[in-house]
């Protein structure tokens, strides 16, 4: 029709109309003669995902970050955002330990850290992260990275990437006081099935070595982890909602 100006709400209404569609299965699976209603509660799960999909990211495809220091709960966060979106997260941690065959819930032995933490080991990992996320987008409309990115170098790599790949991104500092985090990670110690080598004795290494994303701003969403996980996650997909309007 040559108007362009359809483009503009396009979005809008693809998500109103699958809003729509999980509307009508959520009744329809309530109904007395619906035979199969749990078949009915999937299709209008899969279409509020698709209408919050469509409501934070549009029709693009989007690259996720969830970033932060030592301890904000950067792990946690985005494994509920992938579960929200229906959209895969891959993770620093287990990039890093994979590539050093280590196993995953086995914190790494002391005279192994130094070449796993390494620079080089370091940009290793994040540079298959990348590239990971970017060529799970040729199936997925969404991907999320969970990953400290510490540095301005670490950042600017995705940017730069990024856009050379023509493929929007999104930032998401955790943030939350000392105190908490200090309890977050001596609590670590008597957890199974952790996958960060982090705990208490390394906290002041850690928080020295990150570099705020101050270069970030104003497009950086930052939340505070201090409250429930569940507050923290709608917070997250509220801001991009509004980001996305």
């Amino acid at each position: 029709l040559d108007d362009a100006g359809m483009l503009k709400v396009a979005n809008f209404y693809k998500c109103y109309r699958a809003f729509v569609r999980g509307k009508v299965e959520s009744i329809q699976a309530a109904e007395k003669e619906t035979r199969n209603p749990q078949e009915h509660e999937r299709q209008a799960a899969r279409y509020f995902r698709l209408a919050l999909r469509y409501a934070i990211a549009g029709s693009e495809p989007l690259i996720l970050v969830v970033m932060g220091g030592v301890g904000t709960g950067k792990s946690t966060i985005a494994k509920r955002l992938a579960r929200e979106l229906n959209w895969p997260v891959f993770s620093s941690d287990e990039i890093r330990k994979t590539l050093a065959r280590v196993p995953l819930t086995q914190r790494t032995p002391p005279k192994l850290r130094a070449k796993l933490y390494s620079a080089q080991m370091t940009q290793q990992t994040y540079r298959k992260l990348l590239v990971d996320g970017l060529a799970t987008l040729k199936e997925n409309r969404g991907v999320i990275l969970d990953a400290t990115f510490s540095t301005r170098a670490l950042r600017k790599f995705l940017c730069d990437e990024c856009k050379k790949a023509n493929v929007p991104f999104q930032f998401i500092e955790l943030e939350v006081g000392p105190n908490e985090i200090k309890k977050r990670l001596k609590l670590r110690d008597e957890k199974t099935g952790e996958t960060s080598d982090a705990r208490l004795e390394d906290f002041q290494k850690l928080s020295a070595a990150y570099e705020p994303p101050s270069e970030l701003a104003p497009g950086l969403i930052r939340v505070s982890t201090t409250t429930s996980v569940s507050d923290a996650v709608k917070t997250i997909l509220l801001c991009l909602a509004e980001r996305g309007n």
